[in-house]
């Protein structure tokens, strides 16, 4: 009998730490100090000479796994527009898999961002719903998306 008493406060502490764990994306270790939008990733691979590379807090940040194909959509656009060089953009993709930004799924995020609707897109709003839910700011370098009324986390414009 003692052996059920030890294996249900098991299982009761296991349900503590999975409550615990909800805030947190699978698989993180903590210590998030941001959630980095396409913008601010965009300028880093983009721009060598970016002040953001001084941002310590960015070695320690998240965003949704959307970021991916926004910042190859915005590389994309600014070949087209030639204020990107092809060969510059080609090695900003090639670094993208490789900075220290984890991604998080979508799923746990949908929610919130829908309600967000009427505010932001539902591109930001993932963000926004990334940051909330890690309780630590969104950077963006979007003024509209800082300046836009719902979101409940800091959002900062380095």
């Amino acid at each position: 009998m003692g052996g059920d008493r030890g294996r249900g406060s098991r299982r009761a502490q296991k349900r503590r730490h999975a409550r615990a764990d909800r805030r947190r994306p699978p698989g993180d270790p903590g210590g998030v100090s941001v959630v980095a939008d396409a913008s601010v990733i965009v300028e880093l691979l983009a721009d060598p000479d970016s002040q953001l590379f001084e941002r310590r807090d960015l070695r320690t940040s998240w965003a949704p796994h959307l970021l991916d194909a926004e910042v190859g959509h915005a590389l994309r656009r600014r070949v087209a527009a030639g204020t990107v060089p092809g060969e510059q953009a080609r090695r900003a993709i090639s670094r993208l898999a490789r900075l220290p930004v984890r991604r998080a799924p979508h799923a746990e995020l949908l929610g919130r961002a829908w309600e967000l609707r009427e505010n932001v897109t539902f591109y930001d709003a993932l963000y926004v719903a990334l940051a909330e839910r890690l309780d630590v700011p969104l950077l963006t370098l979007d003024e509209r998306l800082a300046a836009a009324p719902g979101p409940r986390c800091v959002i900062e414009i380095p």
